[in-house]
């Protein structure tokens, strides 16, 4: 405004000029302003009903309003300024300011027509054509384009100011060729409050074999992984999750330089590596089912999220050469747990300790329990015993 309105101490006035006022007599049918000239502004009442009800509720002595020249001397010898005027013409050079600079603004849209939008842009009514709408089909049929640009009223636009010329009262601005920057300066903005361990909400957006992508708005997403997806081993995030669904995560890693938001869903379920001892001890006979095999061993899951290791000394009594000579991925088998380390979230587990009764026992229990929670199909097959 400093800028704008240049102190020129009692320097002769130009019609058209904006000075600085100073309110000092309020009167019915004007006001007084000292506007360091010669004469004092006079503002007539007809000005000052041009002014909203809040900014006329501001007309009081001693308040400082930018003032336009109308007339520097009239024939009664008076400065006709006009505050509505100059409050407009600040509005039209901060515009000509944001166009020169090319710098974002943003905008409330206040109306349509149909052509676009309406943004208010302080006291002017700024233009956005619909072809410079981000996302805006140009296919659209009248009473479609009409009903889009309705539901456009009351959002709030990244634009850029491309025309302004206010001798034909026409201030155009564009929210497609502020996007990209405004998307990144939103970004910058939600990356900037993010911090390791907040909750956040979004949406799927798309699923991969690496993991799954949260839409977390404002074209900000973050990506979790699919070790980060379950506690339980996922083949694929199509398991577990579906493009549009709304999950609740934890960002667990910020990399502000490349953009990246790291997140996890495991917050959302309990760690089954905790309190483990509590449901199993050493020498515990359990069932689980062989996840894959290793040059060393099997894998195999006892429940959802916790993996135990056959090492392949505990395959058979005779150590064999290669884990698929004694089992196979998918199989169930009965297993006794030999080491437990909770802080480590390791579980050792054996084959060859399993002895033939109690094969034989764990055999006939499934076989009149019917299948259970990790047999794949009611039709998998019992395997047969330890060492065989």
């Amino acid at each position: 405004m400093e800028q704008l309105l240049a102190d020129n101490d009692f320097s002769p006035l130009r019609q058209g000029e904006i000075r600085r006022g100073v309110v000092i007599a309020v009167a019915p049918s004007h006001v007084l302003m000292d506007i360091r000239a010669k004469h004092e502004g006079y503002v007539p009442q007809r000005d000052l009903n041009r002014l909203d009800r809040e900014t006329r509720q501001r007309v009081v002595v001693g308040a400082e309003f930018p003032v336009y020249v109308v007339n520097p001397e009239d024939a009664e010898g008076r400065a006709i300024v006009s505050i509505a005027r100059g409050l407009v013409q600040v509005d039209w050079e901060r515009a000509q300011q944001y166009l020169e600079s090319r710098e974002i603004w943003e905008g409330e849209v206040t109306g349509y027509n149909r052509g676009g939008v309406l943004v208010a842009f302080g006291r002017l009514r700024g233009f956005i054509p619909s072809s410079h709408l981000v996302n805006f089909p140009r296919s659209l049929s009248p009473e479609e384009k009409r009903k889009r640009l309705a539901e456009m009223v009351g959002r709030r636009l990244g634009t850029r100011v491309i025309e302004v010329d206010p001798q034909r009262n026409r201030l155009v601005l564009s929210e497609r060729a502020a996007y990209r920057e405004w998307r990144e300066q939103l970004q910058d903005r939600v990356l900037g409050s993010l911090e390791e361990g907040q909750m956040v909400r979004g949406r799927v957006s798309s699923l991969q074999d690496f993991g799954a992508f949260i839409d977390l708005g404002n074209g900000i997403e973050g990506l979790v992984h699919i070790s980060e997806l379950s506690w339980k081993r996922v083949r694929h995030p199509q398991e577990v999750l579906q493009v549009g669904q709304e999950v609740e995560a934890r960002v667990i890693r910020v990399d502000r330089q490349r953009r990246r938001i790291s997140l996890s869903l495991l917050h959302t379920e309990q760690d089954p590596w905790e309190r483990i001892e509590e449901r199993y001890t050493l020498g515990q006979l359990i069932t689980g089912r062989v996840t894959r095999l290793v040059p060393y061993g099997a894998f195999v899951e006892v429940e959802d999220g916790v993996e135990g290791l056959v090492h392949l000394s505990e395959l058979a009594e005779e150590r064999p050469a290669n884990p698929a000579q004694v089992v196979e991925e998918g199989e169930v088998l009965p297993l006794r747990i030999i080491r437990i380390d909770a802080a480590r979230r390791r579980l050792g587990l054996s084959y060859r300790r399993v002895t033939h009764q109690e094969w034989e026992e764990w055999r006939v229990s499934r076989v009149h329990a019917g299948p259970r929670a990790l047999d794949r199909t009611s039709e998998e097959p019992i395997p047969a015993g330890p060492g065989t």
